[in-house]
Formats: structure tokens, sequence, C-alpha cells
């Protein structure tokens, strides 16, 4: 319903002006020439509203209509949009000439005409939103404003309507079809309603190149980068989002199959958190459409498997967090919500544009060597990369089944094909599925259509140096594996003699490249990637993992304290290493007389809870530090820090007396 209204609200709001702007036609009007303008501006107003409101039919029935048809389709949005410009100019002329003979005595509602004509042709369409970011995406990407105004539907057109889209990159023709032509990578699109601070042209502080991306000294920004690792957005308090995307893997994982909860393990091979932010189709099966919605889904599904109301108790439990929440988001508390919308934030400044390729593209011809300037030419034209890996971000952002191979530990280990199966289950998969599905279904779990099973999505090319393995299941562990796989023009169709379909597609054939060409393409894509991000220094952190905000307890005097650490996980990249538990013993390194702790569990217990002399003396409770310290069998060690205040008073007494009446 929302999306509705939000394509109509232009042309209704259109049709309230013109009857507004006709009927106030005697106020504005002083003579006959302006009320003839008047009426002409009106009716050019309402050919405008008929106009859009065909671009809307046609726009919708392109995305519905057979291959075949397509090309009529085009043909009449072409014309629509010729007398759009046409209807846009004589309009504007109109109340241009109205502006002039009223001495600006009627510029408000002049003004109004003009953002009611400007939002129905989509120059000044409603903010995307954090759940929809597409609009505004699109438009960072060069697509004609009217048609980003449209659905994330429309996004899956944009091969089909290349001539319509308009960029400085513009197309790249290949056995007859146009593709997006490569670029430097824009500033990201940033959502209405999860607002960022950004890099300006006059501010002295500004990177060089930078103009427009959001800056990472934002307090937003660096709140969501500490919720990023804290483990306490999970659901027994070991697992964040760097679990699974880690700033020295590529902001990914290098291991075939991602990590999950605890005791279990994921059967897909996990992305790269870095230039995630140019991505409106999350996950392998675009089931998430923007950043905040993704976070969400990951940290209470199953890599985190987060309960809502404990996961936001316990930030709400760090004096820390509740000041920043307080101070970004205007909260007495924070809200879970608006942790999504912080890593979000800090997320969209994961950003590599720096790369040889780019300054390549802007005008540095010396930033690609002659190797990879051979394999720019290969990737446009033989090797036919370019016709899925387009654009800025070397994606189509759409879904194909490539006939990859099976990941053997897919098929081996029982902890992947249980939490897979649990996919089947979860996602409405037939009975029949359920018992004897072997294979990832790819978008079927999303669309539930036959046609497609086994389709991912095109993965975004730009850092792979540092993300390997590569494919939805990480079955290659090299770039000259990947480029052999293409060569070949991938492997067998299990759809078709598993499931007897066939949708392999077409755009898989053998290229005939020769080894000289296969190591010019590998070197072109390893261009693509620029200088490691590893570390958090540019975020205004010493450390990586930042140091996040201590947990307060509070007790009351004479009364006992328990606290408990946050438990320490095997993080071996090896799935068969990961199931063996890690032992740890734990220590006290420092805490008040009379605490203790278990080696075993790492539990801290104190008697008789005291407040410190400091806080008799000054007549205020202050906290208390207590720092426990891990060791691993391998003698790798880590602090935590806990924090207790204990309150100068003794606990009220329990009055269970009632008063008759």
């Amino acid at each position: 319903m929302l999306a509705y209204w939000r394509n109509y609200f232009p042309i209704v709001f259109g049709a309230f002006l013109v009857v507004a702007f006709a009927s106030s036609a005697p106020k504005l009007a002083a003579n006959e020439f302006e009320v003839a303008q008047t009426e002409a501006a009106s009716q050019y107003l309402q050919k405008l509203i008929k106009n859009q409101e065909l671009l809307q039919k046609a726009k919708k029935r392109l995305i519905e209509v057979d291959t075949d048809v397509l090309p009529e389709i085009q043909g009449a949005i072409r014309e629509l949009r010729t007398e759009q410009e046409k209807l846009m100019k004589s309009l504007e002329t109109t109340v241009e000439a109205i502006q002039l003979s009223t001495d600006g005595q009627h510029s408000q509602q002049l003004n109004r005409i003009r953002v009611a004509m400007r939002q129905l042709v989509g120059l000044t369409p409603p903010g995307p939103t954090a759940d929809i970011p597409v609009q505004q995406l699109l438009l960072k990407l060069g697509v004609d404003p009217v048609l980003a105004a449209s659905e994330s539907n429309w996004c899956e057109c944009l091969s089909e309507i290349a001539h319509e889209r308009r960029s400085d990159g513009g197309f790249v023709t290949l056995d007859g079809e146009n593709f997006p032509a490569l670029q430097p990578l824009p500033p990201p699109p940033i959502p209405a309603d999860n607002k960022q601070l950004l890099y300006t042209e006059d501010d002295p502080a500004t990177p060089y190149n930078d103009i427009g991306f959001p800056r990472k000294d934002d307090p937003k920004v660096q709140l969501g980068m500490l919720l990023f690792f804290d483990a306490r957005l999970s659901g027994d308090n070991s697992v964040a989002c760097s679990t699974c995307h880690a700033p020295d893997q590529g902001w990914g994982l290098n291991s075939a199959i991602s990590r999950g909860y605890p005791g279990t393990s994921h059967w897909r091979n996990s992305h790269t958190a870095m230039n995630s932010a140019y991505m409106w189709k999350l996950f392998w099966a675009g089931s998430a459409k923007a950043l905040e919605p993704q976070g969400k889904s990951a940290n209470t599904g199953l890599s985190g498997n987060g309960k809502t109301d404990m996961m936001e108790e316990r930030i709400r439990q760090c004096p820390d967090y509740v000041r920043m929440f307080k101070e970004i988001f205007g909260t007495r508390i924070p809200l879970l919500d608006d942790a999504w919308r912080a890593i979000g934030a800090f997320e969209r400044t994961l950003i590599q544009p720096d790369t040889p390729f780019d300054r390549y593209m802007m005008g540095d011809k010396s930033a690609l060597n002659d190797s990879q300037v051979r394999g720019l030419a290969l990737f446009q034209g033989k090797a036919k990369c370019i016709k899925c890996h387009n654009g800025p971000m070397f994606t189509d952002q759409k879904y194909h089944n490539l006939g990859i191979p099976q990941q053997e530990s897919f098929l081996k280990d029982p902890i992947q094909q249980i939490t897979h199966r649990f996919q089947y289950f979860s996602k409405g998969s037939t009975e029949d599925a359920y018992r004897n599905g072997k294979h990832d279904l790819g978008l079927y779990f999303v669309s539930k259509r036959k046609e497609d099973i086994g389709k991912f999505r095109t993965q975004p090319l730009r850092y792979l140096e540092y993300t390997p393995p590569y494919m939805h299941n990480g079955v290659f562990d090299t770039l000259e594996e990947v480029v052999d796989f293409y060569n070949d023009g991938g492997r067998e169709n299990w759809t078709e003699y598993t499931f007897g379909i066939d949708n392999k597609s077409k755009r898989m054939e053998k290229l005939n490249l020769t080894d000289k060409e296969k190591a010019d393409l590998v070197d072109f894509l390893r261009s693509l990637s620029g200088e490691e991000v590893g570390d958090l220094t540019s975020w205004g952190s010493e450390q990586t993992p930042p140091k996040l905000p201590d947990p307060m307890a509070f007790v009351y005097r004479g009364e006992t304290y328990i606290g408990n650490p946050i438990p320490v996980v095997n993080m071996e990249a090896d799935v068969e290493q990961r199931k063996v538990p890690e032992k740890v013993t734990w220590s006290l390194v420092d805490g008040p007389e009379g605490m203790s702790i278990d080696p075993a569990t790492g539990r801290v217990t104190w008697h008789n809870a005291q407040p410190p002399a400091e806080s008799l003396k000054v007549g205020r409770e202050l906290p208390i530090t207590i720092t426990i310290r891990s060791t691993t069998s391998k003698g790798v060690t880590a602090d935590q820090t806990l924090l207790v205040t204990v309150y100068l008073s003794k606990p009220p007494g329990l009055n269970f007396q009632t008063t008759s009446k």
C-alpha cells in the first residue's frame, strides 16, 4: 500500500494543484493575459498528469510482458517521454511568463506548481527509505530519474531499456546487446530515513576525491562501528557482525562456507561487507533490499540467533551506549532498530573507491599496466564478462544458474546439511524436497518458482583480491580457477538432471581464451581491489577490534554480585576444527577484595558487596572496574572488563502488609 501511494502521490498532488491553481486564477490574474496563461498552465499540468499515468502503465507492462512484445512498449515509452519533455518546456515557459507579469506577488503558488510538475516527472521524487533505497541508488548510478522512481523490480529491466538510461559511462555493445559501461565508484546512496554526514567540497578535512562520500567521523557511524564488532547483538553473546565479516579476511571469511551460530554452520560463502552500500539485493538470493534489514536478518537468524528483547537489554546495560544513542537518535534508552541504522551507516563507509581501475577510468592512464589494459579489453570483449559484471559495482544484480560444481564439504558435513535442511523447512519447501534435497536451491527459497532453482545473484567484483574463496559455496580458491571455469563454459547443469529444469544461463559458453589471455584477465581483476582496509584507524579507533563499551551492573550494599564473561568461541576457519569447543581457563586480573572467579566458566562472585572508599568519601556511587582474563589451550589470552556499581544504601525491605478499608 505504501509503495502504491509513493508511485501515485505526485499524480494526486498534481491533480489537486490543477484545481487549486485554476480556482485562484481570479486572484492571480490582474489582466486577460494572466487569465489566459493561468488556464494554459492548468491544461499543461493536466496533460502531464495523463502522460505520467500512461508512463506508469507502460512501465508496469514492460515488467510483465514477454520479450517479443518489449520493443513495442519501449517505443511507446520513448514517445511518452518525448511528449513529456515538450509539455514540461511549455509549462515552464508559461509559469515564467505569469511570474514576470505578477511582480512576484504569487511566487509561493507558482513554486507549488513547479514542485508538482517536477515531481510528476521524477526530478524531485520522495527520498528512498532504509528498506527500499533503490530509487536514489539508481539515480547515483546514472539511471533516468523517471525510471528510477519506480519499484525495485524495475531494476531487472535495465538491460532491456538501455536506450532510456542516462550515464556518463554510456553502454558497451556486445553481441548486439547493450550493457552498462564500467565506471568509477560514485558516492553511495544514503536512505532518507537514515541520514549521514557527508564530506563536502568546502571542508578542508575532506580527503582527496571523497566529496559526497559519508564521513567516518560521523557519531552515528562510530556508534555503528562499535555495534558491528559487539557480540552482545547475538543469542549467546559470542557472535558479532565482524565474526563473519572480519577486516583481516576481506571483511568476509576466507573459508569456503561461512560459520554460523555456535553449534551450527552456514551453507553458503560469506559476502564481503566492503562496498555493500551500493547493493540493493543483499544475500546470495537477494532476500534483503538494504543494509538495515540485512543486519537485522543476520543477527536474528542462523548467524546470530539473537532475540530482540535480550539484545536490546544488553546494550541498555552499557552507560556509554545509552549516552550515544540518546545523543544520536534522541531516545532515552537504546532501541534495537536504531542499532541496525547505526550499523548500516557504518557499513556505508566501508568503501574502497581508490583502486587502479578507478584511477585509470578517471584519467590516470598509468594506473593500469599493459597486461591489465589487455585484460580490460578482454573483459568487455572476447571474455564477455561485462554481460553480467557491469556498471560501477561490476554486477547486474540479477540471478543466474552458472552450472557451479558442488562443494564437497556441503555433502559430507552433517552440521551443514542440518542447517541447510532447516532452510528447506523454514522457507516453506515441499516435504519431498526437504527429505531428498541435496542442493542449495538458491533463489527458489525466496521466489518459490521452479525455474529459479540453482540461481544466485551476480557477485560484485570489487575488493575480490582479499575475499577468496569464490562463488556462493566457496568452491574455487583462486581467481585462476574462476577464469578457467568461465573459459570452459561452466560445468554440468545439475538442475536439469536433478529436477528436469534446463535453466543454466545461455551466457555460459566456451570462450577459447589462451593462457596469456587468461593471465591478462586475472591481472585486470586484481586491479579492482586497491589497498586492503584492515584496521579502524580512519574511523578513530586505535585498535582493531575497537574497545567496546562496558556493561554496568548495579547491586545493593551487602548483596552478592555475580558477573559472567562474554564466551570465547572457536574461531578456526576450518569447519572440522571449529566443531571442537575452545578450551579456556579464566583468571581474575583485578577486582575488589573478596571477589573470586570460577576458572572453568569465568563466573565472578562477590559476596557482601561494598562500595569503594572513594564513594563513601564523596557521598555518591562510583563504578568499580573488574578485569578478567581468558587463556586458550594454545596460550592466547584476552582481557575483558566488567563494571559494577554498589548502591550506598542497603536493599529496601519488602512490605507485604495490606491496609484494610
